[in-house]
């Protein structure tokens, strides 16, 4: 009974948990892979898309949590494909355990790396840093013309009348008088006062916000 629970107190820590805010915040490189995706699908939503300020907290918290997503060069079939081989590790352990208390000898199966250059690209809840230290939604940069940097999701760019550019081919005025762009829809007030376009505000490691579609 000992050995089982053994066993299955690892498969909740292989699997069932995700890291706490202060390993994330603290020692961030010595999470393990499979936690910081757990995290990332628990919190980047949450903290991303908060109406009301951060508390210092948590905001390196999450600040940290996004820059170990992005440096791992994770996303969501990459997630899933870690998920599933964590899974497989505590499936060949149960089935060594039962083999070894039988008296029959299992060799698991070595799994395969993760390699995150040959898995699809997701663009859901996707922050991406830029050259210039900007962060922008999707998958990739777009740099403009004045060296800024947007969001490549729309593969084209717009120059505004205040000179700015933004994604897309159309500009979006807002009431402080600046420009976003207008592929995502409606203006988006965030809770520093900036505006954004889309139906959310997400929240960058930087601590400025950029506008989300869905």
């Amino acid at each position: 009974m000992r050995n089982y629970c053994f066993i299955i107190s690892c498969c909740l820590i292989i699997t069932g948990c995700s890291a706490s805010k202060s390993s994330i915040i603290e020692h961030p490189n010595s999470v393990t892979a499979v936690k910081i995706c757990r995290n990332y699908e628990r919190d980047f939503q949450k903290f991303g898309s908060s109406e009301t300020p951060l508390s210092k907290e948590d905001r390196a918290y999450y600040a940290n949590l996004v820059s170990q997503y992005n440096s791992r060069q994770l996303n969501e079939e990459g997630c899933r494909e870690l998920k599933r081989q964590a899974t497989q590790r505590i499936a060949n352990a149960l089935i060594a355990f039962g083999d070894a208390t039988s008296g029959y000898t299992y060799t698991a199966p070595s799994p395969q790396p993760y390699n995150s250059k040959n898995a699809a690209v997701s663009h859901t809840n996707r922050l991406t840093l830029c050259p210039n230290g900007q962060y922008v939604y999707g998958g990739n940069c777009q740099i403009t013309p004045n060296g800024d940097y947007v969001s490549g999701a729309n593969n084209s760019i717009k120059m505004c009348p205040d000179g700015s550019f933004v994604s897309g081919n159309n500009c979006l005025s807002t009431p402080s008088g600046g420009y976003v762009s207008g592929s995502y829809g409606a203006l988006k007030l965030c809770p520093d006062g900036s505006y954004v376009a889309g139906k959310r505000c997400l929240l960058t490691p930087e601590g400025s916000y950029v506008g989300a579609p869905d």
